[in-house]
């Protein structure tokens, strides 16, 4: 059995912990968080040992992998310190809040030769190697993607997250949200040299809780010619993520909440629905990974994450300046 440990046991780690109640051949057994009481409350839920200390863990504990669910500022360290013991790393996205974090951490990587996979659970569904398939070989006029959510006017962020409401820590809805299916755009339609963005306070106006853009539009062209705009708001009443892929022939919408693929290919109506757990698939191919030496099998590398990462940066830049923005890695 890989015996696995779980560093940061927020709310994200929960969804994490449950995916690995349905792993063969793997568990978690030691949790860690600054927050003791977090990791004593995981630990007696999964029997697993709980520190506070992840060096300790990492040396009490014989591992053979860690996942890492912590907000994004506090992850090179912990990276470094899995990879320097030669463990491999399943990291939650972002794979860092800015680019000076990101280069730091590939070099660690690199150092160490140490397998990453960043949490970029959509590359991993079904229905988008479906999607993938219908739109092969085939020129794409436009997409259009949306991501709608309720957090700036839900009290749980306000009371639980409130770091999360600050953009230099969280990066706001680009860097924390819209990253996912940004992230997606250049896994199916390759990568982006140039953006435009605006972004406003519509819903909540900016105090010193909430420094964040709760509504952002934003549009670029991808370097095979694909025309792209994006449309995030934290501020509707419920949560919305989809793709929307258009031809001359064909229509598709994937709805990445409800994970269903509509649309429409020719004469054909297409309706396609799955169910399976990105969480449970992403970490699949991270175990199998290291089982078999086979690194292809993880679809999000640290370096390739890192494009994505530049992307939203680059976002959040022409929303500052007003001008279109160079995706600089």
């Amino acid at each position: 059995m890989l015996r696995i440990g779980l560093i940061g046991c927020g709310k994200i780690s929960r969804t994490h912990r449950e995916a690995m109640k349905r792993q063969a051949d793997a568990a978690f057994v030691a949790f860690c968080d600054t927050d003791f009481a977090k990791a004593q409350q995981a630990a007696s839920e999964d029997a697993g040992a709980a520190y506070s200390d992840v060096d300790r863990m990492l040396d009490e504990q014989a591992l053979d992998g860690v996942i890492i669910c912590t907000p994004p500022m506090f992850r090179t360290e912990l990276i470094e310190a899995a990879a320097r013991r030669g463990l491999p790393i399943l990291c939650e996205k972002p794979p860092a809040n800015s680019l000076e974090m990101a280069r730091r951490t590939q070099e660690i990587i690199s150092q160490y030769n140490a397998l990453v996979s960043v949490g970029f659970l959509f590359r991993y569904y079904p229905l988008v190697d479906r999607l993938k398939a219908l739109i092969r070989d085939r020129p794409v006029a436009y997409v259009r993607s949306r991501y709608l959510g309720h957090v700036v006017n839900n009290p749980v962020f306000e009371q639980t997250k409130t770091w999360y409401l600050r953009k230099d820590l969280s990066g706001g809805p680009i860097l924390d949200q819209a990253i996912h299916v940004l992230d997606l755009v250049r896994y199916l339609f390759g990568d982006v040299q140039k953006v435009s963005a605006q972004g406003a306070f519509r819903i909540r106006p900016s105090d010193t809780i909430n420094t964040a853009e709760d509504t952002v539009t934003v549009q670029f062209t991808t370097c095979s010619g694909v025309l792209v705009s994006h449309s995030h708001c934290w501020g509707h009443y419920r949560w919305v993520d989809e793709l929307e892929v258009t031809g001359a022939e064909f229509s598709f919408v994937l709805d990445l909440n409800a994970q269903r693929l509509r649309g429409v290919d020719g004469p054909e109506e297409i309706e396609l629905n799955d169910t399976t757990n990105g969480f449970e698939q992403e970490q699949s191919a991270w175990l199998e990974a290291i089982r078999t030496g086979n690194r292809s099998l993880v679809r999000s590398t640290y370096e390739d994450a890192v494009k994505s990462l530049a992307l939203c940066l680059a976002i959040n830049r022409s929303m500052e300046s007003q001008q279109a923005e160079m995706v600089a890695v």
